[in-house]
C-alpha cells in the first residue's frame, strides 16, 4: 500500500487546473479573446505598492503607486514598452481616470492636487491645488460649453467639483449627495453621471447647471423606486468602483459587502449578482488546505485595508464576459448564463486587487465575430495579444496575464527596471558575502543544528537563507508546523504559514538538480507555494520523502545535531501540527568562509 504521506507536502500546491465550463459557440470566440494563462508571463516594478493600471483607448497603460509615480507605457503587438515616469505626486494616489477616447488622463492625490495629463504625447499639462482631499475622480463632457471637464468628489463632504481641461473651475455640484462620494463614472452614450457617496447612495445625473438634472431623458424610469439603486442603502454596504461597459448599457459596481454586481444602465435594474464574500468561500480545484489557509488570512487582511477600495470589475469587449479580482486569482463570468469559465492566476500567490485588459486591434478599426474567429494569419497579427494587467496586494509589481503559449522562462518573467535602493545595494553585499559559505549553524531551543549547504546546487536558495540568517530574521521565529515520521517547518515570521518573503522581498525560482534527491533523511529543502514561490520558510525531513522531488528546492542537509531533529519531530501538536509549546530558532550563526 502507498504511504499516505504522499499526499502531504510543506505548503505545496499541485496546482490542477479548474474545471472549465461551456460557453456557447458564440460567446467562445469572445473568450478566446481574453488572456487565459493560468500563470503571468510578465511583471514589471514600481519603488512601491502598485495602486492602480489603466488601459487608454489609445493604447497606453497607465501605472500608478503609492509613492506618487505616474508611469507611462505603450501597448505593443506582443508586451508593452516604457515610456517615461513621473514624479506627480507627493502622497498616495487615489484616483486615475482617463477620457473614453484615451487622449486625456486626470490623477487625483492626497497630497490636494489634480495632474492633467496629454496621453499621447505622454505630457503632463495642468496642475489644480484643492483646499480639500480628494476622494475619487472621473471625466464628463460639456458639448454646450469646454468640452471634457474632471469631476473630482471630497472625503469630508458631497461636494463635486468640476474643472476645465485648462485647470479652472467649472461648477461646484452641492446638491446631490450629502455625503462624501466616492465613486463616479460617465456614460457618453446617454451623456450621464453615475456616482456613489460612503452611505451607499447612487445617483444619476447631468453636468448641466440647470434643472435637467431632475428630469433625466436618456433613462426608463422616472422615480428611483422603480430601480434597484437602494440595494446598497438596504444592504449597508458601499460600493468601491462603478465601471461602465464598452456599450454604456451596463455598469458593474463593487462593493463593502463582497458582492459584484451589474446593472442596467437605463432600467437601473440589476442584471447579475455574484456573492463574493468570505462566507460563501470554499476550496477549489488546484490548491491544498495550507494555500487555502494562507489565502484566507490574506484576504482578512485585505478586508480590513484601506487598499481593498481599489478593487474594479471589467467588461470584455463583447459585453459577454466580466472579470474581477477574487480570493483565488481574476475570475471571468459568462453573464449570459452566471456561471465562472475561467480562473486566471490560481496558482499565483499574490491577491490581485486592480485590474485593466487590453484587446484592441493593433492596426485595423473594425472588429467583428467573422474576424475575432477567422484562422487567416494576417487578420490574426491584428488582433495583437489580449493582456490582463493586474496590481496585488502588498506588491511593488504588476503582473501581465496573456496567452500560454507564450513562451517565457520562469527566471525571466520578473523584470528588474528599477535601480535597488542604497539599503538593498547594501544588503546584496551582504547576502552575496554571505551566501559564500558553506555550512550555517540553526540554534534551537531543543539545541544546535548544524547543516551543510549547497552554494553550487542552489545558490539563490543558500543565498536568500543566508542572508536572512545575517539580517536576523529567522532569530525567535517557531517551528509552526512539525509531522511525525515526516518533517519539521519553521522560517515564517507569522508562526502559522502564511507569512514570511524572501530576501528580495518577492518570491523566488525552484533550483532542481539531478544530484539532490529526497532519497534519505535529514534534508533541508524550501517550503513553498507551488513551483517558483520560494520565500522565507523551508523544513527538515526525517524520512526520505521522494514525492516531494522536483517539487521543493534542496539547499542543505544536517550534518549534526539529528538528535535535535528527532526531537523536535516527536513533540506533542495541535490538529493544524502546531506544537503545543513554542519552538524556536535563537539565531542562524553563518561561518565566515576562510581563505588559506
Amino acid at each position: 500500500m502507498e504511504s499516505s504521506k504522499r499526499d502531504i507536502s510543506p505548503a505545496t500546491s499541485e496546482h490542477a487546473p479548474p474545471k472549465k465550463l461551456k460557453v456557447s459557440k458564440s460567446n467562445q470566440l469572445y473568450l478566446d479573446r481574453i488572456p487565459s494563462s493560468e500563470t503571468y508571463t510578465k511583471s514589471y516594478m514600481h519603488r512601491d505598492t502598485l495602486s492602480f493600471v489603466l488601459v487608454t483607448k489609445s493604447d497606453f497603460l497607465v501605472t500608478t503607486s503609492a509613492d506618487g509615480h505616474v508611469k507611462f507605457w505603450k501597448k505593443k503587438d506582443k508586451g508593452i514598452e516604457f515610456v517615461k515616469n513621473y514624479k506627480a505626486h507627493t502622497m498616495p494616489i487615489a484616483g486615475i481616470a482617463s477620457t473614453p477616447d484615451g487622449l486625456y488622463l486626470a490623477t487625483i492625490s492626497l497630497d490636494k492636487t489634480l495632474k492633467i495629463f496629454d496621453v499621447e504625447n505622454f505630457d503632463m499639462i495642468n496642475i489644480v491645488k484643492f483646499d480639500f482631499v480628494p476622494s475619487c475622480v472621473s471625466w464628463a463632457y460639456e458639448k454646450d460649453a469646454c468640452g471634457w471637464i474632471v469631476l473630482v468628489g471630497d472625503t469630508s463632504s458631497g461636494n463635486i467639483y468640476g474643472y476645465t481641461l485648462e485647470g479652472t473651475k467649472f461648477e461646484t455640484y452641492s446638491d446631490i449627495h450629502k455625503y462624501p462620494v466616492n465613486a463616479i463614472a460617465y456614460n457618453q452614450k446617454y451623456d450621464v453621471v453615475v456616482s456613489s457617496d460612503k452611505n451607499g447612495v447612487i445617483e444619476y445625473w447631468h453636468t448641466k447647471t440647470d434643472s435637467s438634472n431632475l428630469h433625466l431623458k436618456n433613462v426608463a424610469w422616472k422615480y428611483k423606486t422603480e430601480t434597484d439603486l437602494y440595494t446598497f442603502q438596504k444592504t449597508k454596504s458601499v460600493p468601491y468602483s462603478i465601471e461602465i461597459s464598452p456599450s454604456n448599457e451596463l455598469f458593474v459596481v463593487m462593493s463593502s459587502d463582497s458582492f459584484v454586481r451589474v446593472f442596467n444602465f437605463q432600467t437601473g435594474k440589476i442584471t447579475n449578482s455574484f456573492d463574493e464574500s468570505l462566507s460563501t468561500v470554499q476550496m477549489v480545484d488546484g490548491i491544498d488546505e495550507m494555500e487555502f489557509g494562507r489565502k484566507l488570512a490574506i484576504e482578512r487582511e485585505l478586508l480590513k485595508s484601506p487598499y481593498v477600495h481599489n478593487s474594479r470589475a471589467i467588461f470584455d469587449e463583447s459585453m459577454h464576459f466580466l472579470l474581477y479580482p477574487t480570493i483565488f486569482g481574476i475570475k471571468v463570468v459568462d453573464l449570459d448564463t452566471n456561471l465562472d469559465v475561467r480562473l486566471i492566476g490560481l496558482p499565483e500567490p499574490h491577491r490581485f486587487v486592480n485590474i485593466a485588459m487590453w484587446q484592441q486591434f493593433s492596426s485595423s478599426k473594425s472588429k467583428t465575430a467573422d474576424t475575432v474567429a477567422s484562422s487567416n494569419p494576417l487578420i490574426q497579427s491584428n488582433l495583437g495579444e489580449p493582456t490582463l494587467f493586474c496590481t496585488a496586494y502588498k506588491q511593488n509589481r504588476f503582473y501581465l496575464f496573456s496567452q500560454p503559449d507564450i513562451d517565457v522562462d520562469d527566471a525571466d518573467r520578473d523584470v528588474f527596471n528599477e535601480k535597488p535602493t542604497l539599503e538593498e545595494q547594501k544588503l546584496a553585499v551582504e547576502s552575496v558575502e554571505s551566501a559564500l559559505s558553506e555550512s550555517a549553524i540553526l540554534r534551537t531551543t531543543k539545541g544546535d543544528i548544524h547543516l551543510q549547504l549547497y552554494p553550487s546546487k542552489a545558490p539563490k536558495a543558500v543565498e536568500n537563507f543566508c542572508g536572512l540568517a545575517a539580517k536576523g530574521y529567522y532569530d525567535g521565529v517557531i517551528f509552526h508546523r512539525v509531522i511525525k515520521n515526516f518533517m519539521i517547518q519553521t522560517g515564517d515570521p507569522l508562526g502559522d504559514g502564511t507569512g514570511g518573503e524572501s530576501l528580495w522581498g518577492s518570491e523566488f525560482a525552484d533550483e532542481f538538480s539531478n544530484d539532490l534527491k529526497h532519497d534519505k533523511p535529514f534534508v533541508l529543502s524550501m517550503a513553498n507555494a507551488g513551483p517558483n514561490t520560494n520565500g522565507s520558510q523551508f523544513f527538515i525531513t526525517t524520512v526520505p520523502a521522494p514525492w516531494l522531488d522536483n517539487k521543493h528546492t534542496i539547499y542543505g542537509r544536517v550534518v549534526s545535531g539529528m538528535d535535535v531533529v528527532l526531537s523536535i519531530e516527536k513533540v506533542r501538536v495541535d490538529k493544524n501540527d502546531k506544537p503545543l509549546q513554542d519552538i524556536s530558532i535563537i539565531n542562524v550563526e553563518i561561518p565566515k568562509k576562510k581563505n588559506f
